[in-house]
């Protein structure tokens, strides 16, 4: 054993040796971390969304390369409605997109997404993880993204078809909302006032009546006044009756559910006897009341962030519904990206 002392050159050596150790040590910890880490459900949700949107991107989007090359088992979207800028944003939403390290694991949770057939079935497939995370503004996001895919859809979708349904699931006539009057305000005063379940509803707990939820339920109680009120001005000859028709019944059916029941039930409640009719309703009741409905999703979508697991799904039939039917009686060219999320 040495008698001689250290020197000050073999402390900081021995020091800097010792350090460089443990960030050895760490950065392999680190690597190993990232390679065996689990993928949550939230991130195998997120990254399956995002291949999703880019499946949307390269299948269906006229203006790429693999559009033409998919024509034979995917109808292209209509590239007015949703534009490359639009299916960017969306994927920027969406994060970034998955490490080796994470598709590996995708590939091992069995999680490979197949081929996109069309927007509506792209879309129920973000509503429906949607539905399963557990984050609630990752959820929002992928409403948002599921809604413009409706919207876009829209267009190739029929109407007068889905009033029958709606109907016969108990929601109200055209002509019976009517009520026979012939001024379209009062009749839809009258309307509103008798078809709102909110009377009977249940109250809900403290926990249910947040603000986002109850800002939706009133936008969607609006939106199914509007309507009313375009019912009792637009003639049943007109092209726009058979839409306006299909809405009052959807519209109708969806607070008739009992998931509504509770935020029907808060106190005070989110409904009206009344509300004002928008700006141009007299000129163009249809257009308008396709903007209550475009109002009506973005107030649904930012519910769906705040909402329970056993709430949300519902949340997301009505967000189909009124991205539908806002599109098809207010046609927006391009379609909002992200509705609800600016």
């Amino acid at each position: 054993m040495s008698s001689h002392p250290s020197t000050p050159r073999e402390r900081s050596w021995r020091t800097a040796a010792a350090v460089l150790a443990v960030v050895l040590l760490l950065v392999v910890a680190a690597g190993l971390w990232a390679h065996w880490r689990p993928l949550s459900d939230d991130d195998a949700a997120r990254l399956a969304a995002r291949a999703t949107a880019e499946s949307v991107r390269a299948q269906l989007h006229p203006g790429s390369s693999a559009s033409s090359a998919q024509a034979g088992s995917a109808k292209p979207s209509d590239g007015s409605l949703l534009t490359s800028a639009v299916l960017d944003r969306q994927l920027d939403e969406l994060g970034p997109p998955a490490t080796p390290t994470q598709t590996r694991h995708m590939t091992e949770r069995g999680e490979e997404s197949p081929a996109v057939e069309s927007l509506s079935d792209a879309a129920g497939r973000l509503a429906e993880a949607a539905d399963d995370v557990h984050d609630g503004d990752l959820a929002a996001s992928l409403s948002a993204v599921a809604a413009s895919w409706w919207a876009a859809d829209a267009s190739s979708s029929t109407g007068g078809s889905e009033t029958s349904e709606a109907t016969d699931g108990g929601a109200t006539t055209g002509e019976g909302a009517a009520g026979g009057a012939s001024d379209g305000e009062g009749a839809a005063g009258e309307a509103a006032g008798s078809g709102s379940p909110s009377a009977s509803a249940t109250p809900a707990g403290p926990e249910g009546c947040e603000p986002e939820q109850l800002a939706a339920v009133t936008a969607v109680d609006r939106a199914q006044f509007v309507a009313e009120a375009a019912q009792a001005r637009i003639s049943t000859g007109d092209a726009a009756r058979a839409d306006v028709d299909a809405t009052v019944a959807r519209l109708h059916h969806a607070l008739e559910d009992g998931r509504a029941a509770g935020l029907l039930g808060c106190d005070p409640g989110p409904v009206a006897a009344r509300y004002d009719l928008p700006e141009g309703f007299t000129t163009d009741p249809a257009g308008a009341t396709g903007a209550a409905e475009r109002k009506a999703s973005e107030a649904v979508v930012r519910a769906v962030a705040t909402s329970t697991a056993g709430q949300r799904s519902w949340w997301l039939d009505v967000l189909q519904d009124t991205a539908h039917g806002a599109q098809r009686l207010d046609p927006q060219k391009p379609v909002a990206a992200l509705p609800g999320r600016g």
